[in-house]
């Protein structure tokens, strides 16, 4: 029992002394200062301090401007009027192949009356009934002969129609020497005239090369200058 106890106290001992041992060995450590002493020698200057990145280089000139201005093309807008048409389809075709170039348009229309040949009339006298002028006029060897119906004409027989004034004076004289009075009435029709605006951009070469393809189509008209 004596034995036991005594090799504990022993190895404790030991312990103890191992452990003093080794913490007089280790060294203490030592912060670092962070204050450095001062460099001797000549400095070093960095690239970057010396220029800059956004310093023009020396090639240069002092005045130069950083961002120059970017002067484009002036456009300008160009109108232009194509015009009298008659025919409808050629109006709707012009319309189609300008929008499709990148034109503006707006269609006008003007409704003018205009003399379209002439016709020969007469007229029953006072008393005397149409239907016994035309017997009479059928007896002398005027066959084409027709009442008018309706119309500004209506109630007088017509004795021809001509395309020229000269040839309906023509038959006037024919008729008065078989002693029939006839005078000349001009028939008139509605003519339906279209104009059509355009206007385009001068920079738009498409828009001004369908214009001048227009143009060509039509050597009739007489085109004015682009202007608005």
């Amino acid at each position: 029992m004596f034995t036991r106890i005594l090799f504990f106290t022993l190895l404790i001992l030991n312990l103890a002394l191992f452990i003093w041992e080794y913490q007089r060995a280790v060294p203490e450590w030592i912060v670092p200062s962070t204050h450095l002493p001062p460099l001797t020698g000549p400095s070093i200057q960095l690239l970057s301090e010396t220029t800059p990145y956004n310093t023009p280089s020396s090639h240069e000139p002092s005045g130069a401007n950083p961002h120059p201005k970017i002067i484009g093309i002036k456009s300008q807008q160009h109108c232009v009027s194509i015009g009298p048409l008659e025919q409808q389809a050629t109006v709707i075709d012009i319309i189609d192949t300008l929008e499709r170039a990148g034109h503006t348009t707006n269609l006008r229309t003007k409704t003018e009356q205009h003399t379209n040949g002439f016709w020969v009339v007469a007229k029953a006298k006072r008393g005397q009934k149409k239907s016994a002028l035309m017997s009479k006029l059928h007896e002398s060897g005027v066959l084409d002969v027709w009442r008018f119906k309706s119309g500004p004409l209506a109630g007088m027989l017509s004795l021809g129609f001509y395309s020229d004034r000269a040839s309906a004076k023509k038959r006037i004289r024919t008729l008065a020497k078989k002693r029939f009075r006839a005078s000349i009435r001009p028939r008139k029709i509605e003519i339906t005239k279209y104009w059509i605006y355009s206007s385009y951009m001068s920079s738009d070469t498409v828009a001004k090369s369908a214009i001048e393809q227009i143009y060509k189509r039509l050597p009739e008209l007489a085109f004015p200058p682009p202007s608005c």
